[in-house]
C-alpha cells in the first residue's frame, strides 16, 4: 500500500471530522472567520461554513503583504474579487489564472480584475480543464480547496481548505503556477507530499503522465511460492504516481 501523505491526511481528517471543523448555519461572521490552529503543523483543515460568505478564505487573501497567486476553476464572489483588488490597490503583487473553459463564470472575474490592474490570465488551452483551486501568499504559504470561490454554492456544498506551510509544497505549488501563469512548459516540481524522485520531465506535480503498469491477469503466484506474512512498504520510484 502507498504510504499516506501528510496533506492527504489532513484531507482525510477533515472530512472524517466534518462537524468538528464546520461551523453551525447559527454561528456569527466573528465565529464563521476564526481559522484552526495550526502550532507546529504545517497542515490544518477547516470546513466551508455553509453560510453565504467566506470569511477564512476572504482573511487569508486579505493577509497578503507581499504576493499572491490564485488558480481558481471557478471565481464569481464579489466579496473575493474586491478583496483581491484591494491587495492590488495596497501594492501586492496579485496574479489570477482562471479556467478558460469556464470563462462564462469567470468573465465577470476577469474583467474586474483586468480593469484593476490585477494580473490575470486565462488558463492553457493544453488542458481542456484547470480544476485547481489554490491561493499562495507571500509565497510562504498556500490554501488548498476542495470547492470554487462561487458564492452562490456556499450555502449548500460541502467543501474543505487545507493551509499548508511546508516549504516544498508551497516551492511546488508555486514553480507550477509560475509556467501555468506563463503557458510555458510544466516543469515538474517535488514537494513533500509528492512522492518519488523527480523523473523525466512530465507535466508537472502530481500530473506525471507516467502511470504504474497493472499487473497482469494471466500472472498467478506459483503454489510452491510462501505467502509472506509480513508485507514491505513499496519503493518509490520514478514511476510512482504522487501521493495525492
Amino acid at each position: 500500500m502507498r504510504p499516506i501523505s501528510p496533506l492527504r491526511r489532513a484531507l482525510t481528517a477533515a472530512a472524517a471530522c466534518g462537524t468538528a471543523f464546520a461551523v453551525s448555519l447559527g454561528a456569527t461572521q466573528a465565529q464563521a472567520a476564526i481559522r484552526p490552529a495550526v502550532g507546529t503543523d504545517p497542515y490544518s483543515a477547516f470546513a466551508f461554513n455553509l453560510g453565504a460568505t467566506e470569511p477564512v478564505i476572504y482573511n487569508f487573501i486579505n493577509s497578503a503583504t507581499t504576493t499572491l497567486d490564485m488558480t481558481m476553476y471557478e471565481l464569481n464572489d464579489t466579496t473575493a474579487i474586491n478583496d483581491l483588488i484591494a491587495r492590488e490597490n495596497a501594492g501586492v503583487k496579485v496574479r489570477v489564472i482562471l479556467d478558460q473553459a469556464e470563462s462564462s463564470t469567470n468573465q465577470t472575474a476577469y474583467n474586474d480584475l483586468t480593469a484593476a490592474g490585477v494580473g490575470v490570465v486565462w488558463s492553457s488551452t493544453a488542458f481542456t480543464y484547470t480544476h485547481q483551486k489554490t491561493i499562495t501568499v507571500n509565497g510562504d504559504e498556500s490554501l488548498v480547496l476542495s470547492g470554487n470561490l462561487t458564492s452562490e454554492y456556499y450555502p449548500t456544498s460541502r467543501d474543505y481548505g487545507v493551509f499548508d506551510s511546508d516549504q516544498n509544497d508551497v516551492a511546488a505549488i508555486e514553480a507550477v503556477f509560475g509556467d501555468d501563469y506563463t503557458h510555458t512548459s510544466i516543469t515538474r516540481a517535488t514537494g513533500t507530499t509528492c512522492c518519488g524522485p523527480p523523473p523525466p520531465p512530465s507535466p508537472g506535480c502530481c500530473r506525471s503522465s507516467t502511470a504504474r503498469p497493472r499487473p497482469s491477469t494471466s500472472r498467478r503466484r506459483s503454489s510452491a511460492t510462501p505467502r509472506s506474512s509480513t508485507r514491505s512498504s513499496p519503493t518509490p520510484s520514478a514511476a510512482s504516481p504522487c501521493a495525492w
